[in-house]
């Protein structure tokens, strides 16, 4: 069994123009607004730590080139990307700095962008960051609040969920009737009688207008983005040859688990290990509490997420 293997997922450098690495490594960021800052200011320099402690300064020494940081607006101007009491672009801002700000979607406590967009392929200011719902950092404990955005955080700098890669079955058992709102998609695709949940939980552009949201973050299909002009664009999946158990970007047993479920049983959640899970791994046809294991939270950026820094962003000196 290979537990703790040095793995990545990505989606940066095999999508063309969809989606690339920040230019030369430099991720630079603004808040939307001064609340924004006040709120979410010290998360993103607590999240920015637990990269930090783990790959250090780019250069030679770690092997790699990201830098990440706030962007310092010209003195005497308004310093955040939108401009005073609007949602309107500051135009003293540049159009594709990392954004944070409030989230407005119900039910979401965080999302992201993944990677950077050139100019080319989407040129909307505001394009790239994140988004934090107030109401979801007031919920959880801070450590919780503060690993949940330094995943985030992982997404821009152009990482995938390790539980979404194209051979995620050897070492993750997925149960799709354990997401939150499964049920409520089921009656809508069984009123509609067109499609199964089968179909649903493994395809999130079904899933979306069947009220079932939550796949987008467990199914293993490529994803699509949309230009400038609206041509659409795959979002091609790139992973190192060994999947890692200590990811940040690997969600834990009790995420989006139905609220009718016991997070702490290994057979009522939606993820959980295989107990013997491998490379080419060929996993048993029924789950039980013999050969499953729980997922823990992974507190701490791990060293296969320091090799897909190096990945991403090498240093060329």
């Amino acid at each position: 069994m290979n537990q703790g293997g040095m793995g990545w997922s990505e989606i940066v450098t095999l999508s063309g123009k969809a989606r690339t690495t920040w230019p030369d490594g430099l991720i630079q960021y603004c808040f939307t607004n001064e609340a924004a800052r006040a709120e979410f200011g010290i998360d993103i320099q607590d999240a920015w730590k637990l990269w930090k402690d783990l790959i250090g300064d780019a250069g030679t020494a770690n092997g790699h080139s990201l830098v990440f940081r706030e962007f310092k607006f010209k003195e005497g101007a308004h310093p955040y990307c939108h401009s005073k009491s609007t949602e309107n672009w500051n135009p003293d801002a540049p159009e594709d700095l990392a954004v944070f700000g409030f989230d407005s979607i119900p039910g979401v406590q965080a999302w992201s962008i993944t990677g950077y967009m050139p100019k080319e392929f989407q040129n909307d200011p505001g394009r790239h960051g994140s988004r934090f719902d107030k109401e979801s950092k007031n919920k959880y404990l801070r450590p919780y609040w503060v690993n949940t955005v330094a995943h985030k955080l992982g997404h821009v700098f152009g990482f995938w969920h390790e539980h979404q890669r194209d051979d995620r079955d050897s070492y993750i058992h997925f149960d799709c009737t354990k997401l939150t709102n499964y049920e409520n998609s089921k009656a809508t695709v069984e009123k509609e009688g067109k499609y199964t949940m089968a179909q649903i939980c493994s395809n999130y552009y079904l899933a979306l207008i069947h009220n079932f949201p939550a796949i987008q973050d467990f199914e293993t299909i490529d994803h699509d983005a949309y230009d400038n002009d609206g041509k659409r664009h795959t979002l091609f999946l790139n992973t190192d040859l060994e999947f890692d158990d200590e990811s940040i970007m690997l969600y834990s047993s009790a995420e989006l688990t139905n609220p009718g479920k016991n997070g702490n049983d290994v057979t009522q959640v939606p993820l959980s290990f295989w107990k013997h899970r491998d490379m080419g791994y060929d996993p048993p046809e029924q789950f039980t509490k013999d050969n499953l294991e729980l997922i823990p939270i992974n507190w701490e950026v791990s060293h296969g997420d320091f090799e897909g820094i190096q990945h991403l962003y090498p240093w060329h000196g």
